[in-house]
């Protein structure tokens, strides 16, 4: 991840437009994350958007202002995509939800990326 992440950093910040999948309109995502997408990437973004119904309930409580952290998680074959609130360091804070991905080809490391009411965004989009 850190290949494809220190690509985007120098060329995303903000967004010039939103794209979406028809599959789950409710979810958004940014320039740099359609960039992912284009990349090997496609298959998180529908990860994303099609397991985040839980999130949806705390959106409805907070008033549709919730901020996560979506982290994946990659060593060897296998990924860990995970939400939570915060970053400390490698530690994850208050984590929501995980989910165990069996194979990958990603690039190894860790690719973080914000979710905020709706949107998918690159860090240096936000």
């Amino acid at each position: 991840m850190k290949e494809l992440e220190a690509e985007t950093r120098p060329q995303f910040y903000g967004t010039a437009g939103y794209y979406f999948n028809p599959l789950y309109r409710q979810t958004k995502y940014t320039d740099g994350v359609q960039f992912l997408g284009e990349n090997g990437l496609g298959w998180l973004i529908d990860e994303i958007g099609l397991n985040m119904d839980f999130a949806k309930a705390f959106l409805k409580a907070e008033g549709g202002n919730v901020f996560f952290i979506v982290v994946l998680d990659v060593k060897d074959t296998h990924a860990t995509l995970s939400l939570c609130e915060d970053i400390d360091g490698e530690k994850l804070i208050n984590v929501r939800a995980t989910k165990e991905i069996t194979y990958t080809d990603a690039p190894q490391g860790r690719l973080c990326l914000y979710w905020q009411a709706g949107v998918i965004l690159l860090p240096s989009e936000y």
